[in-house]
């Protein structure tokens, strides 16, 4: 065989063995593609909304919770992450108290993972359980988007959201998703507040009508400019 020959032979060789690495990597990326643009059909509540006033989280259970599903009840609501070294323990062992005390009663409790990478939907039950957490009443929340929990807790309940990073809060919501009381469960005193709180929005048949008011309404807890400044925005 004579040299030009080889060099056209060698040439087919490695034109097909492109074609061959080509195909490999382009058909499966491209069924990825199909995938990726069919997840994204999904979006939670109101991701696309200008200032957020709705939600779609995943339970720990499997079973996704919409805001609109708290209708009706009186529901507490708390930030968390389960590597949380110290304070979370705490907070929820003041949760999993007041969840027995007033489960019974129709009050949810949200805890509302910071973490979504690492607080799988396994791992938030295995922490659930740590907890005896009632499915009933009080859910383990998550999403994959954590811009998604930062405009839920910033945007629906006033308070600071990041990467685990959260507020020593427990913000209480009325029957028809108004704000209603921030308590800073370190304090005893906040913490009885709350209590008689609760007691107060279960007897409540309509909403108040000083909450008509937007003004009215609780805007940030107190004690929110002295730990994390004003922070309007979400930080860059």
């Amino acid at each position: 065989m004579n040299t030009s020959a080889l060099k056209a032979l060698a040439f087919l060789f490695v034109f097909i063995g492109a074609i061959a690495v080509y195909s490999g990597w382009v058909m499966p990326n491209r069924q990825t593609g199909g995938t990726t643009r069919e997840l994204s059909k999904t979006k939670p509540e109101g991701h696309d909304d200008d200032i957020l006033t709705r939600w779609t989280l995943e339970e720990c259970h499997g079973k996704t919770v919409h805001s609109e599903d708290l209708a009706g009840s009186v529901h507490v609501v708390s930030f968390f992450f389960a590597t949380c070294p110290g304070s979370c323990n705490l907070q929820n062992i003041h949760l999993k108290a007041f969840a027995a005390q007033y489960g019974k009663k129709g009050v949810k409790f949200l805890s509302i993972t910071t973490d979504p990478k690492t607080d799988s939907e396994a791992n938030l039950l295995e922490y659930a359980n740590r907890f005896g957490a009632n499915r009933a009443h009080w859910y383990f929340l998550r999403s994959d988007e954590l811009i998604y929990l930062r405009r839920v807790g910033g945007e629906v309940y006033k308070v600071h959201v990041d990467l685990q990073t959260h507020m020593d809060r427990f913000v209480l919501v009325d029957k028809w998703g108004n704000l209603r009381l921030f308590c800073d469960w370190k304090n005893a005193e906040s913490r009885s507040e709350l209590l008689a709180k609760i007691d107060l929005l279960l007897d409540e048949n309509e909403p108040p009508s000083h909450l008509a008011l937007p003004e009215d309404e609780p805007i940030r807890p107190a004690g929110y400019e002295e730990e994390y400044g004003d922070e309007s925005e979400e930080p860059s």
